[in-house]
């Protein structure tokens, strides 16, 4: 299983800034620390790992997390009795992580929309003082009447409403900019969720057999060895009498 992990982005005046939730390689760390690995087996209703519980044993000792290539995955891998244990436990450990994740996560994008609202009614305000500014000066701008000290004031006030609605705008538009799933999204997983129908590391069964067959074939090897040493010997004392 590849994980990506999520990102928020922040707006400032100028730019916008994305950064990690996590650290690549510090993410990666927490699969691999054995008080995780015990909540994994916890969330899948599983004893602790002992030799009476070998399925446990065996998600315990096999779940791993591993940096990948680009600075925000990581790949997750684990061993089971049977696939679809394999399965629960890489998305029960992907729910722990992500657990952790989302207390970062998600108060960065409360906080995010709570100031998008609050951008949002501040420029409705400020467009609404602008055109009402606009209309009272619209006997001035036609030419009706003699221009007064108050029409100086107003166009001077409406100068600074469109500054502000101008400004505003472009706060508002940088953090919807910074909100886009593009820039700001939760820790995920990438791609499909990958388990093979048949182990590709041999159970312990088989280990066990591999090694008794290894055991075997250097037994034979070693008895046919002694064999043909005392064969030769045998061969070269005859070889010896029969000179004699």
């Amino acid at each position: 299983m590849t994980i990506q992990i999520g990102q928020f982005s922040t707006q400032s005046q100028y730019y916008t800034t994305s950064r990690l939730i996590e650290n690549q390689l510090t993410a990666a760390e927490r699969f691999n620390v054995p008080s995780f690995r015990l909540s994994v087996l916890r969330e899948m209703g599983l004893p602790e790992p002992t030799r009476d519980s070998a399925r446990s044993k065996e998600i315990f000792d096999t779940l791993r997390s591993t940096p990948a290539k680009s600075n925000d995955l990581i790949n997750v891998q684990v061993s089971a009795h049977s696939r679809d244990e394999a399965v629960k436990a890489l998305k029960a450990s992907f729910d722990l992580f992500n657990g952790e994740h989302r207390k970062v996560y998600d108060p960065a994008v409360a906080r995010l929309n709570e100031e998008l609202k609050r951008l949002t009614a501040k420029l409705d305000l400020a467009e609404r003082e602008y055109t009402k500014t606009l209309q009272s000066l619209q006997p001035a701008l036609r030419g009706i009447g003699k221009a007064e000290s108050r029409d100086v004031l107003q166009s001077s006030t409406a100068a600074t409403l469109s500054q502000q609605v101008l400004e505003l705008n472009r706060q508002k538009a940088d953090l919807e900019d910074a909100l886009t799933p593009l820039r700001t999204y939760p820790t995920r997983p990438f791609g499909e969720l990958y388990a093979p129908d048949r182990s590709l590391t041999p159970s312990t069964l088989a280990i066990i057999a591999m090694g008794i067959a290894a055991g075997l074939a250097v037994g034979i090897a070693g008895v046919m060895l002694t064999h043909s040493v005392r064969r030769a010997r045998s061969t070269a004392a005859l070889s010896d009498f029969t000179k004699q």
